[in-house]
């Protein structure tokens, strides 16, 4: 389910911390962090929703990914910039 970062929407109970309600709601920010012992995941994500004649979605992200292996380490750094553009709740062409 594609959930925005709230900053503002505070977990009230420490189950809802860790569960998909905490910090979620209107924003258009998406942060990612996934740690772990042999790969390392994290993104940020920024995106508006721009109306013309129809609305589109505009998209910027960094990421960092760092995997390590038996004989070397890999770290990747990146970003991207998008396009979008929903058609229903099923239905997107980027």
């Amino acid at each position: 389910m594609n959930r925005k970062l709230d900053i503002t929407n505070w977990p009230h109970s420490w189950s809802e911390l860790f569960s998909d309600r905490a910090f979620t709601g209107a924003g258009n920010v998406r942060l990612s962090f996934e740690p772990g012992t042999t790969q390392t995941n994290a993104s940020i994500r920024f995106f508006r929703s721009v109306r013309i004649r129809y609305t589109i979605r505009i998209g910027a992200e960094a990421y960092l990914r760092n995997r390590i292996r038996e004989n070397y380490t890999t770290q990747r750094l990146g970003g991207r910039v998008s396009l979008d553009k929903r058609f229903d709740y099923v239905y997107s062409a980027a």
